[in-house]
C-alpha cells in the first residue's frame, strides 16, 4: 500500500512542475522521505524516485526536497546492498545538484567520497548516476567532449570522470 500510494506522488510529479509543487504543498515530500527509512525495496526505489520527479523541475522545488531532509536519506541508501537502490538514491541526488552551485556544492561536500566510489560500480545506473553526481563544474565539461571527440566514440560518463583538481592542472 505504501509503495501504490508514493507511485501517485510521483507520477504527479513526474508530469509537469505544477504537478510537483502540488505534491510538494500536499506533504508528501516528507512521506517521501520518510519511506527511505523503510525496509521493504520497492519502498525505498519509489520514495527515492518521487524525490528525484519532484526536484527535476526547477530550484525551488529541489530546495524543497533538501528542506525535507532528503539528502541525509538519500545518502543513506547509498550503502544498499540492492543496485536498483542505489541507482535511484543516485538520480534523486543529481537532481538535486543540478539546479544551482549551491546545492551541487553541498553535495558534493557531504558525500564526495561515497558518490567517487560509486563511479565504479558494477552496476551501469549506479556509475552513470554517480558520475553525474559528482561531475566537475560546468566549465570542465568542454574539456571531456573534447576527450571523448579524440578518443573517436561517445563519452561513457563512468569512464570520463575527471575530479576538479585534474582539471586545474590542465588549465
Amino acid at each position: 500500500m505504501k509503495a501504490m500510494c508514493l507511485w501517485c506522488f510521483g507520477v504527479v510529479a513526474d508530469a509537469s512542475a505544477a504537478g510537483a509543487a502540488a505534491v510538494v504543498d500536499a506533504g508528501a515530500l516528507r512521506v517521501a522521505t520518510l519511506s527511505l527509512g523503510e525496509v521493504q525495496l520497492p519502498v525505498l526505489r519509489i520514495g527515492a524516485s518521487v524525490l528525484a520527479d519532484v526536484a527535476k523541475h526547477d530550484a525551488e522545488l529541489a530546495a524543497a526536497v533538501v528542506g525535507a531532509g532528503a539528502l541525509a536519506a538519500l545518502g543513506r541508501l547509498l550503502s544498499s546492498r540492492d543496485a536498483s537502490v542505489r541507482a535511484h538514491a543516485l538520480r534523486a541526488l543529481a537532481q538535486v545538484g543540478k539546479w544551482g552551485r549551491e546545492s551541487g556544492e553541498r553535495l558534493r561536500a557531504e558525500m564526495h567520497p561515497t558518490l567517487v566510489s560509486l563511479v565504479g560500480d558494477r552496476d551501469e545506473a549506479v556509475c552513470q548516476n554517480a558520475a553525474t553526481c559528482v561531475r566537475a563544474p560546468r566549465r570542465a565539461a568542454p574539456r571531456r567532449a573534447s576527450l571523448a571527440r579524440r578518443a573517436g566514440r561517445h563519452a561513457d560518463p563512468c569512464l570520463l570522470y575527471t575530479s576538479d583538481a585534474a582539471d586545474e592542472e590542465d588549465s
